[in-house]
């Protein structure tokens, strides 16, 4: 995000950074159409915020899982 709160730029993170499982660009790519912070707390407007950047930009997350997948296969 830049200073006025715009998006910029996304990025993914290596492996070792998360400690998490990995999820191949397919199965992420489903597990955004259900993603939703709902809940009132930590803030609302934040958790809205958040659940509404990733329906906004899908495509765009699922195209940069997808080319960090071909960089990885490569």
């Amino acid at each position: 995000m830049d200073k006025f709160g715009a998006h910029i730029r996304m990025f993914t993170t290596n492996r070792w950074v998360t400690g998490k499982i990995w999820y191949a660009a397919d199965d992420a790519g489903v597990m955004l159409d259900s993603f939703l912070i709902d809940h009132a707390q930590p803030s609302w407007p934040v958790n809205r915020w958040v659940s509404g950047m990733i329906r906004h930009f899908r495509p765009q997350i699922v195209a940069l899982i997808q080319a960090r997948d071909a960089a990885i296969e490569r």
